[in-house]
């Protein structure tokens, strides 16, 4: 409401010629930077921030386990000056695949587990759900290009 009566303020004195072009300029600009602040600060409040695939339900302690792994078999081959062979080499290799293997299976899980909620639907006929878990289906394979 306050920027709204110092908008209609601002308004009524440009009428009047009691400001120039300019300043009305950098008064619009003032409450439209109040205007975004507010907004932003809403958002902040109230929009959780997550990015896309946050919550992966496939996500367990193996998989916590390998990653660590990969990521000290990593840290030892980039302090050893990233040799191209030697058992650095390959441990830091098949850690790293044991890794990605499992994060794909976690993937196919995913696309998986969507696909017979896709079926259900389906056969049940509920179009709401249908339509959710298609929409879900098709982004997880980046078909659908729309999102």
């Amino acid at each position: 409401m306050y920027t709204l009566h110092k908008l209609d303020g601002i308004i009524f004195s440009y009428v009047n010629k009691q400001i120039t072009d300019n300043e009305i300029g950098s008064y619009i600009d003032c409450i439209y930077d109040n205007i975004v602040c507010v907004m932003s600060e809403c958002a902040s409040a109230v929009v959780p921030r997550t990015c896309k695939g946050f919550y992966k339900f496939w996500w367990d302690e193996e998989l916590s386990l390998l990653k660590e792994a990969a990521e000290h078999a990593n840290n030892i081959w980039r302090a050893t000056g990233k040799p191209k062979q030697g058992q650095i080499f390959i441990n830091g290799q098949q850690t790293r695949l044991q890794y990605r293997m499992k994060i794909r299976e976690g993937h196919k899980l995913q696309i998986h587990t969507y696909t017979n909620d896709l079926h259900d639907a389906l056969i049940k006929k509920n179009s709401t759900t249908f339509w959710k878990c298609g929409s879900r289906s098709l982004d997880q394979t980046g078909i659908n290009a729309s999102k």
